[in-house]
């Protein structure tokens, strides 16, 4: 699966769930200004959302015909969600993968 498709997942989950926001434009520990992914809101609201991601892109797998994402793009989606690294943000935390970099730098890519 692409960054893009990764992303526009997260996306959806997020305006799904409602609680948890996304945002196109952290930059992290270590990231020296590359900006990434992320997620925040609870940390287990996070986890689970990520586990919602990956359930449906395996049942969308498994749904699949052919042209559609193969295993290898489905283990790759799940290496990028599960290499996420944290910060805590108040009584939130924001789980953020640096695996999808992006290039927005503004905050008008915040989405909750």
């Amino acid at each position: 699966m692409t960054k893009t498709s990764v992303i526009d997942r997260l996306k959806e989950a997020c305006e799904r769930d409602g609680d948890i926001a996304f945002r196109a434009d952290y930059s992290g520990r270590n990231m020296y200004g590359s900006a990434c992914v992320g997620i925040v809101g609870g940390r287990a609201a996070c986890q689970r959302l990520i586990a919602e991601v990956i359930a449906t892109a395996g049942q969308d797998m498994l749904d699949a015909t052919p042209g559609d994402p193969t295993f290898s793009e489905f283990y790759a989606l799940v290496k990028d969600l599960m290499g996420f690294a944290s910060d805590s943000m108040g009584r939130d935390a924001i789980l953020y993968f640096p695996a999808v970099q992006t290039e927005v730098a503004d905050a008008s890519a915040v989405c909750s």
